[in-house]
């Protein structure tokens, strides 16, 4: 139906433009509309014109009903995509969405290994923490020299010993300065030997000089030192005598199966071992030093925490140097009095030789030995005997000097929190009565902790901060109960005194608990 109203509007409208001889002729001039209608009004066939112009119009609205049709019955229209558009590929209209996935691999539980029953337990792991370096008693700066020169050793022969090199001493001793600053010799090692003598292997071992080591008689051999690092310094008996079961027992040899590295926790348990043995070494000086006071202090028994103050620390002598394997002798003929001497029997086939070498071994002459000087005297100086004690009866003095003996004897074993805490004390009864004015001239049962905190660090002749004045208030509460009390309430702490009670009980009371920690 459609292509038969397509075809008649066409017809209609070649009919009309092909008869041109049937319409009214006009002047060649652009007619107005009302002349056009004019001209039409007085046309025999307007019936005819006004017909097929309504057959043109019914013809189109047919087509557009059509159009109209097509796009809403049950083929659906086909959609642009807008990507696809240009192309001119058409998708058609869906009403749902169908994907295809990949099923999921199922998951397999994965079992916790079970803790392996070989591990060592926590005491054995972390036993390096046990013997930390001591704070108390410090080191004269020999000693502390030793010791940094034991760090920088033990720090390139780690890193030689993980890499399973030979060490010597020609190549330890570069390294060893560069780090150190200072120049490097053997006797720093034979002070390492001489304090830690489980530390290292020395040994003098024939190296060859050569390029190609691997070709016998590829190069001279000499003899030079070398180091191994020894592994198992750990004293294991205390009542053995470790230095000369470390010097008879020989150099274990490593493999490769068998070969532990040289890690930090290693290096630093040794400087732990290396830094108390120096303090052990001082320490018998100390007990030196005591024994010549007047009256003689005995260490047996006391814990000692700190030096006396009266000992002379930098005057200690210096580490003594531990002998170190030196190279196997060789004779060496300098005269022809040694050549006749090592060659005797080889001579005696040649006598014209043998006779030659004994006339020039006659023109040689012969050393005069001598005798060791013996050393000086050193002459026995008077007691020095001060001008000011005289007239003083000596068993005063001898009570004086005892007194004095033991407030140093006490002072050596008290540690650094009981000086401290000391400290603390002697400054409390200078706050109690801080606390004491402050409370009287507020006129109040009881103040907020912070306000008495801001009056005591104002009013204080040291110079502290808050929280160090928390720590004498909480230790003040403690030394003396019942005077100062300590109320936490919702609104906040509060803190109140015993009104009642003197101010010269409390100052006397604390100066009763100075004098026993003293």
């Amino acid at each position: 139906m459609a292509p038969e109203t397509e075809e008649g509007a066409k017809e209609e409208q070649s009919s009309l433009t092909a008869s041109p001889s049937k319409l009214p002729k006009l002047d060649g001039a652009k007619l107005t509309p009302q002349q056009m209608k004019e001209a039409l009004g007085t046309c025999g066939r307007l019936d005819e014109l006004r017909a097929r112009l309504l057959r043109v119009n019914q013809c189109g609205e047919k087509l557009r009903q059509f159009r109209e049709k097509n796009l809403s019955g049950s083929h659906s229209p086909k959609l642009l995509s807008p990507r696809k558009a240009d192309t001119g590929l058409q998708l058609e209209k869906f009403t749902t969405l169908e994907i295809q996935l990949p099923a999921s691999p199922k998951k397999t539980p994965i079992k916790t290994p079970i803790k392996s029953p070989l591990k060592p337990p926590a005491f054995e792991r972390y036993q390096h923490l046990v013997g930390k370096p001591s704070d108390e008693f410090a080191l004269p700066f020999k000693y502390r020299l030793v010791k940094e020169v034991f760090r920088c050793v033990d720090t390139v022969v780690s890193i030689l010993h993980n890499r399973q090199e030979l060490i010597t001493y020609s190549k330890l001793k570069p390294a060893v300065q560069q780090m150190l600053s200072r120049t490097f010799s053997e006797q720093y090692l034979g002070q390492i030997r001489s304090v830690f003598p489980l530390a290292y292997f020395f040994k003098q071992e024939s190296i060859k000089n050569g390029i190609s080591t691997g070709t016998a008689g590829g190069g001279k051999s000499s003899y030079q030192l070398t180091i191994k690092a020894n592994l198992d310094y750990k004293p294991s008996t205390a009542q053995k005598n470790l230095s000369k079961m470390f010097e008879s027992s020989p150099a274990p040899q490593m493999t490769k199966t068998h070969f532990r590295k040289m890690d930090s926790i290693v290096m630093v348990e040794r400087r732990n071992i290396f830094h108390n043995l120096l303090i052990d070494q001082v320490k018998e000086y100390h007990d030196q030093f005591l024994q010549s006071l007047d009256p003689p202090i005995s260490s047996a028994g006391m814990n000692i925490k700190r030096w006396h103050p009266e000992f002379p620390l930098e005057d200690v002598p210096e580490v003594e140097a531990a002998a170190l394997p030196q190279p196997p002798h060789v004779d060496k003929l300098d005269t022809a009095r040694d050549v006749l001497e090592k060659t005797q029997s080889l001579l005696s086939v040649n006598p014209r030789m043998e006779q030659a070498v004994i006339d020039a071994a006659a023109k040689v002459p012969h050393k005069p030995e001598t005798a060791p000087a013996p050393p000086p005297e050193t002459p026995v100086q008077p007691a020095n005997v001060c001008a000011a004690l005289k007239g003083i009866s000596s068993s005063l003095l001898e009570k004086v000097r005892a007194r004095e003996a033991a407030k140093r004897a006490k002072e050596m074993t008290r540690s650094s929190k009981e000086n401290k805490e000391l400290e603390m004390l002697s400054r409390l009864p200078e706050m109690a009565r801080i606390i004491r004015n402050t409370f009287v001239t507020e006129k109040k049962a009881a103040l907020t902790w912070e306000m008495v905190v801001v009056k005591i660090a104002a009013s204080n002749s040291s110079m502290i901060g808050s929280s160090e004045v928390d720590r004498h208030l909480h230790l003040l509460v403690e030394v003396v109960p019942g005077w100062c009390t300590i109320h936490k309430v919702r609104s906040g702490v509060f803190l109140k005194i015993n009104k009642g009670r003197e101010l010269s009980s409390v100052e006397d009371e604390l100066n009763r608990v100075i004098k026993e920690r003293q």
